[in-house]
């Protein structure tokens, strides 16, 4: 999710420390952002979010946000 236009990021004060620089594979870009991680149930239900600077791993997150569930856990994007 980026915060601000990529040539902004370096004067941008918002969320300063917060967010960080990311790569979006699908669009080949890099951004200056956030990085969103949801735990959704078989039903839909949103089960656990957080919200994570750009250059965080989702895998360094997963379990934190597993510790919630004890259910099988499956990944949209390898």
């Amino acid at each position: 999710m980026p915060v601000c236009q990529f040539a902004r990021a370096c004067f941008s004060k918002v969320f300063k420390g917060d967010t960080a620089y990311g790569y979006c594979a699908a669009k080949k870009q890099t951004y200056y952002g956030f990085h969103g991680h949801l735990v959704i149930s078989s039903i839909g239900a949103i089960i656990a979010d957080t919200f994570t600077a750009a250059n965080i791993e989702k895998r360094d997150v997963c379990a934190e946000l597993l510790q919630i569930t004890k259910d099988l856990a499956l990944d949209g994007k390898g």
